[in-house]
């Protein structure tokens, strides 16, 4: 519960040692009267504090009777005014303090309430179908998932981690945080990182799990398993069957694709990229013959049309390229 006019918990802190005016007593039922809320927080402060009373027993002091003993130590019997006047002061200083530690346990339950009234827990989802999504998340993360690609933004704020779940494929760019850490998970496997860009390739049907670091390092691993570390330019793999971390640093320059839609292929077998662009591209470049798999390719496409891509394999290798439902067929 969030008190809009802090001026109320003076007033309830008064109220509770017999110290509010009227004036007071009126603010304080407007108050209460506007919601259920307000006349609860109200009630639950003063059990509170009746309960606080009722596990201290008072000391009874007979105030009159030790302040006759005193004086007639010191000689002061002609300062007849003195202890009405001391206790006068004594009396408003005793009902100060208790007006201060009342109002310090309701500034107390007041921050209890906030944190119980909201969520430790803030989950959302976001999701891909037939084309990338760019979307900023947490503050400081800049996500680009490929096509059907799921990812679970998960943030706790009493553990300060952000944990992202990741179905599919996504390039992650992160503003690394002192405060808040964060951990992406990716089927069994966890990576940590360090302030960084990297790409991460977890599709259920695929039996390896894959991290590009484009920027600075991560820490690759899973539960049981320390696992590795990679740097710029480094990919690890993750073999879901053996259990086996790897290491390549042998550069994929179309890795992030999906992202950019530039491909540069250097004598790569067509079967390859094809493959690499129907990750990206709804419609798919569909082979016809098994024989034209292993022909090698050797050109860069820049934001090209399907289609486009296409007509320029079939011109480069001697092909030819027939429409078809789900994209276009090569010959």
């Amino acid at each position: 519960m969030i008190i809009e006019d802090n001026h109320i918990d003076h007033i309830i802190a008064r109220y509770l040692v017999n110290e509010a005016s009227q004036e007071d007593l009126l603010l304080l039922r407007e108050w209460m009267d506007q919601s259920p809320d307000n006349t609860r927080y109200v009630e639950s402060i003063r059990l509170l504090y009746d309960n606080a009373l009722a596990s201290h027993s008072p000391a009874i002091v007979n105030t009159d009777k030790a302040w006759e003993k005193v004086k007639s130590k010191l000689n002061l019997q002609e300062q007849t005014t003195a202890p009405t006047k001391s206790r006068f002061y004594m009396f408003q200083s005793r009902n100060l303090t208790r007006v201060a530690a009342v109002f310090a346990l309701i500034m107390g339950i007041s921050l209890v309430f906030y944190y119980l009234s909201t969520p430790d827990i803030i989950r959302y989802n976001l999701t891909s179908s037939n084309s990338p999504v760019s979307k900023i998340v947490a503050g400081n993360i800049h996500v680009c998932l490929n096509r059907k690609t799921t990812l679970a933004v998960v943030e706790s704020k009493k553990k300060k981690t952000r944990e992202l779940q990741l179905s599919g494929e996504a390039f992650i760019q992160v503003t690394h945080s002192t405060n808040t850490q964060l951990i992406v998970k990716a089927g069994e496997t966890l990576i940590k990182d360090i302030g960084t860009s990297f790409n991460v390739k977890a599709n259920p049907g695929s039996s390896t799990i894959e991290v590009f670091v484009e920027s600075g390092g991560v820490s690759f691993f899973t539960d049981s398993q320390s696992g590795i570390k990679l740097t710029k330019g480094e990919t690890g793999i993750f073999d879901k069957q053996t259990k086996a971390f790897r290491i390549y640093k042998i550069f994929n320059p179309n890795v992030n694709s999906y992202k950019t839609h530039k491909f540069v292929f250097v004598n790569t077998p067509l079967s390859e990229a094809v493959k690499e662009i129907n990750a990206v591209y709804p419609k798919a470049i569909i082979l016809g013959d098994s024989s034209i798999a292993n022909r090698t390719l050797s050109v860069t496409f820049d934001n090209e049309r399907i289609e486009a891509i296409a007509d320029i394999m079939s011109e480069t290798l001697g092909l030819k390229v027939s429409p078809s439902g789900n994209g276009y067929i090569l010959r």
